[in-house]
């Protein structure tokens, strides 16, 4: 029977192992996410031979991601076995269309739903970094704003030597937008400790200065061809600082293999849709969640 166990930051380079082994567009199959947000979803994992299965436990149902590796059947028996000798019935969660057809077939009677709010945006690398066409005028427009604006900006990337500022800045984002969940608050407790490990997560990070001040930074990981934009923050008041960032960020990985970018989920809120669609997503990456009746 598979033994879970809770996820630790020392968990990381073995979680990332895995997800980059057997990679997904999905940005909740990235250790940036599930190690960042282990906490609040009370992420554990188990390891079935040569496969990892991620797990969330809860009061009302225990939500099981589909297995990372090559015998993803084995684990699902595994599971099976674990729900037996609980007294619980398996959830699944995060799955992909095709995980989902899978599971259905499993579990005759299950009932599967997808959310929108949860839908991850996925963009084309090349066009997200090139900005040609109408589609990015918007972007290109931003752009132009900021670089007349704040003439003197300097983008580079974050090292040891420039955490301390860019933890200030962090400690210091009152200008963002306030979410009823107050999950805004959580996610940037979230960043302080990937900043304060910054060597355990490895995460891509950059930052811009305007006048010598961080006004902006992001974090951001590559698993397989896609770079996931786990982090983007950054002072509104200036305008255009945001697609600058984004901008400058892509542009500092040309070279690499890099075919697509996920910018992740919304949640719902409808600045964040909006922003996201603003930037011409090439398509919606669908998520299920499967409940045994």
């Amino acid at each position: 029977m598979i033994e879970l166990k809770k996820i630790e930051l020392s968990d990381y380079s073995l979680i990332k192992s895995y997800f980059d082994r057997f990679p997904s567009q999905s940005c909740d199959r990235t250790a940036g996410a599930i190690v960042m947000w282990r906490d609040y979803f009370h992420y554990h994992y188990a390891l079935c031979g040569d496969n990892m299965v991620i797990v969330s436990p809860g009061h009302h149902h225990t939500y099981f991601y589909y297995p990372v590796g090559g015998n993803p059947e084995a684990v699902l028996d595994e599971i099976d076995e674990y729900c037996v000798q609980k007294g619980i019935k398996p959830s699944f969660a995060s799955l992909s269309a095709e995980e989902n057809e899978i599971l259905s077939k499993r579990y005759p009677g299950s009932v599967s739903e997808s959310e929108r709010d949860w839908f991850d945006y996925i963009y084309d690398y090349e066009s997200l970094t090139s900005l040609v066409g109408k589609k990015h005028a918007h972007q290109r427009n931003q752009i132009h704003k900021f670089e007349h604006d704040s003439p003197e900006f300097v983008f580079e990337k974050i090292t040891a030597e420039n955490i301390p500022e860019v933890k200030k800045f962090n400690r210091n984002f009152k200008f963002h937008a306030e979410k009823e969940s107050g999950s805004a608050e959580r996610e940037l407790a979230m960043c302080l400790e990937v900043l304060d490990n910054y060597d355990v997560y490895a995460q891509r990070g950059a930052l811009l200065r305007v006048g010598g001040k961080v006004v902006g930074y992001t974090l951001g990981e590559i698993s397989g061809d896609t770079l996931f934009v786990h982090v983007e923050k950054a002072d509104t008041s200036y305008r255009g600082v945001y697609q600058m960032l984004s901008n400058l960020f892509l542009k500092s990985m040309e070279g690499e293999s890099i075919k697509f970018v996920n910018r992740e989920e919304d949640c719902g809120d409808p600045g964040l849709r909006q922003s996201k669609m603003s930037y011409a997503p090439l398509f919606l990456l669908e998520k299920w969640t499967l409940y045994l009746s």
